[in-house]
């Protein structure tokens, strides 16, 4: 059995919003659909941040208003919602929950995750992550701001993270598509018919 690469939706191009001079790192911030509710996380994350040279754009979710953060450094932006695809091309690290779906995206854009241990799938994904050398992992209470800066440093100024997962991006784009196994099992059935 061979696993399966994500497949983007049709590219729209970047969103508006996204940084359009590079004079420093874009970091993507997101906890996905179910942990998006975990508001301390965002509030620590946002302290911690809000020392870090880099451009950085937070999703909220749908359950979470970004107005509600309050007022936030002008290099953070908070939005509800960004089209994933699009903003991970344009990032150089995603900080998130570590589901399998975000950190499964980062890598076939080639981006070294930092995975904020929450819960469910996390520390499989977590222990992978660190094991394949393309990213590291924080555990909550995040109240220890410099320990984290020091990881997000660590992430962006070691180019080993970067070179692997630019390789994994290579990997996980010759894996075969959801749409290559539906035509196969579509192939298959109709043998049988």
């Amino acid at each position: 059995m061979h696993p399966l690469r994500p497949e983007p939706p049709v590219d729209p191009g970047p969103p508006p919003w996204l940084p359009d001079h590079r004079e420093r790192p874009f970091l993507v911030v997101t906890m996905g659909t179910i942990f998006n509710r975990v508001a301390d996380a965002f509030d620590a994350l946002i302290h911690v941040l809000t020392d870090v040279d880099a451009d950085v754009l937070l999703t909220t979710g749908t359950a979470r208003d970004p107005a509600a953060l309050g007022p936030l450094p002008e290099h953070i932006q908070a939005v509800r919602y960004a089209p994933l695809w699009p903003v991970l091309r344009a990032a150089d690290l995603v900080i998130s929950h570590g589901g399998s779906g975000t950190v499964l995206a980062a890598l076939a854009c080639g981006v070294p995750p930092l995975v904020v241990l929450l819960g469910s799938d996390q520390r499989a994904n977590a222990d992978l992550v660190a094991r394949a050398g393309v990213g590291l992992t924080v555990t909550p209470p995040i109240g220890d701001s410099s320990a984290v800066t020091r990881t997000v440093h660590t992430l962006l100024d070691d180019g080993s993270y970067g070179r692997t997962a630019t390789r994994l991006r290579t990997e996980i784009a010759v894996m075969p598509s959801s749409r290559d196994v539906v035509a196969l099992v579509e192939q298959v059935a109709s043998r049988r018919v």
